[in-house]
């Protein structure tokens, strides 16, 4: 495992993905939704202190959400943003889009 400083652009990207994670979470108010935001949450809940983290891999933000979108995005009804595009976006020096 790789491990680097973020750049200021890199952190931004991050920042983006937690916004629109945040967008997300606020639609899964429903009963039914809650174990999926749950697992959202638990997803990206260490991306806050790996922002300015003195070593950072990637793999550390990557895996979560790879084993997030595993087990809710094979429904329509449950599959979301690609988290895992928006992080390659970053790491390519690309604009985030959901």
């Amino acid at each position: 495992m790789d491990s680097q400083r973020l750049t200021d652009q890199e952190r931004r990207g991050l920042c983006e993905v937690l916004y629109h994670a945040f967008i997300e979470l606020r639609g899964m108010g429903s009963p039914e939704r809650a174990h999926q935001a749950s697992k959202l949450a638990y997803a990206l809940h260490n991306l806050p202190h790996l922002l300015f983290a003195e070593e950072f891999a990637w793999e550390k933000v990557e895996g979560p959400l790879r084993f997030y979108q595993s087990q809710f995005y094979e429904s329509e009804a449950t599959r979301g943003y690609d988290y895992l595009r928006m992080i390659a976006q970053i790491r390519n020096g690309e604009a985030v889009s959901p």
